[in-house]
């Protein structure tokens, strides 16, 4: 069973799931970062593409969003005869804008709720695919003679453990908050319609309900709106001063442990965990184990309890995308297989469809993840420059003062680190190598090393008697 705790009393909001005493999921949110996702919008129509078979909507964003003919419930005529420019349409977010991409729409509206997905133009029943064919058959029948002949349901897994009357009490809320909704709509003005937050709307939905333990939150009127949204999760729903008691730690501890590229596992293997802008690359590293001769079977023993790590891992930092993993090499072909076989059977506890593909030519692991909401790993750890090594730094440090010639002297600030790296690398002094007169100082504040003063001598000399400083010429 899973507990749901957020924490919303700062401005960064988080929410972090628990399941056996573990943090299984973390997400968070803030003023700057924001999530457009299963939001509605009442846009505009923009152009429409004929070649592309889109139209490209205007909801008052950064971007324009992009919609598809197939994503429009009514269209049985080409884009061009179905929507015209300037026409107002609502429409719902489904992906979030990537780079110069707008955000991906869809107009065929979804309004969730725990047991069900109302659609107002859906024209269809779907049944969760995780449901049998029987009660797949009997909740089609039941869910039929409830909808109009335009609407739609989605039937989610968590239907299948209630009564019929709850499950249709369900569909007639979700139907009455819509029709509620196009009521107050008079003017054609673009703008959002319905805010969808992922703290806690997304995140509690995303949880089947047979699966929810409890949910925590620090705020009073958070939990009595909750209570109001989902009535089967009334019950369920407590409110608490602080969350911390319920995560076993504090939320700065869960941010500095997510940011930590290598994760140990129990048994003594290293997860080395690498972002690219392209792919995620995990390394299964066995060095506790380097030195022993292991069987192919022991490796395979070894790279199970890995994959069971790397799942964990993949949804807790919410990777996304394409993942390479590079797991202990094994000899037998039947054991890769194997392998594959026991990380599909892993990933299917993600509530976010994962698909393993298989084993690449060299032997890496090969497997999506669908892209959701932010990515956690990017708004908690600061942006890397490239940088070079310190003895790269005093090579050019020195070709530097080599080939300044125009100055007769020259002050300059470096790094106690650095100014010890030099005497372990340079034998002569860099002093004797320039035309210049060198005076050098060490300065705890100076990354690496910069040019402080340049010019004459006793411009410099005056400077430094002027600053306190304490300076060498032997460099």
């Amino acid at each position: 069973m899973r507990t749901i705790a957020v924490q919303t009393q700062t401005s960064e909001q988080v929410g972090i799931v628990i399941e056996n005493n573990e943090i299984i999921e973390y997400i968070s949110t803030h003023p700057k970062v924001k999530i457009l996702s299963g939001s509605i919008y009442l846009g505009k129509v923009g152009q429409v593409n004929k070649d592309l078979q889109a139209a490209f909507i205007d909801i008052g964003e950064e971007r324009k969003g992009f919609l598809r003919r197939e994503s429009i419930p009514w269209a049985h005529a080409p884009i061009e005869s179905t929507l015209t420019e300037g026409q107002s349409l609502i429409v719902q977010v489904t992906k979030e804008p990537i780079g110069v991409k707008g955000a991906q729409l869809s107009a065929d509206i979804t309004v969730p709720g725990m047991l069900v997905i109302y659609q107002p133009f859906g024209k269809r029943i779907s049944v969760s695919k995780k449901m049998d064919s029987v009660q797949a058959g009997k909740l089609t029948s039941l869910v039929n003679e409830q909808l109009r002949s335009e609407e739609g349901v989605i039937v989610r897994t968590a239907a299948a453990n209630v009564s019929d009357t709850i499950i249709l009490n369900e569909i007639n809320q979700l139907r009455s908050q819509w029709e509620s909704l196009m009521l107050r709509e008079s003017t054609a003005k673009i703008r959002k319609m319905v805010d969808d937050p992922i703290l806690p709307d997304q995140l509690i939905r995303k949880h089947p309900l047979s699966k929810v333990k409890e949910i925590v939150v620090d705020n009073s009127q958070l939990s009595q709106s909750i209570k109001n949204r989902y009535p089967l999760l009334a019950e369920k729903v407590k409110w608490v001063k602080t969350v911390s008691s319920y995560t076993g730690k504090s939320i700065n501890e869960v941010q500095s442990q997510l940011i930590q590229p290598v994760v140990r596992t129990e048994q003594g293997m290293e997860l080395i965990i690498e972002h690219t802008e392209a792919m995620t690359v995990i390394d299964v590293n066995s060095s506790k184990y380097k030195q022993k001769s292991l069987s192919s079977f022991q490796k395979l023993e070894m790279n199970k309890e890995a994959a069971k790590e790397v799942a964990k891992q993949i949804q807790l930092r919410n990777i996304s995308g394409m993942i390479l993993i590079d797991f202990i090499s094994m000899r037998e072909t039947k054991h890769e297989k194997e392998l594959l076989r026991y990380m599909k059977t892993v990933v299917k506890k993600d509530p976010v469809v994962v698909t393993v593909l298989g084993m690449t030519k060299l032997g890496l692991m090969e497997m999506t993840r669908k892209r959701t909401w932010t990515n956690i790993i990017g708004e908690l750890r600061a942006s890397q420059s490239p940088s070079f090594s310190e003895d790269t730094l005093l090579f050019r440090l020195e070709r530097e003062l080599i080939e300044n010639i125009q100055s007769e002297a020259v002050l300059i600030a470096i790094s106690p680190s650095l100014y010890e790296r030099k005497k372990q690398l340079l034998s002569n002094d860099i002093s004797s190598k320039i035309p210049q007169e060198l005076f050098v100082r060490k300065a705890s504040e100076v990354p690496g090393w910069q040019i402080e003063l340049e010019g004459s001598l006793t411009m410099i000399r005056e400077a430094i008697k002027r600053r306190g400083y304490y300076v060498d010429n032997l460099f």
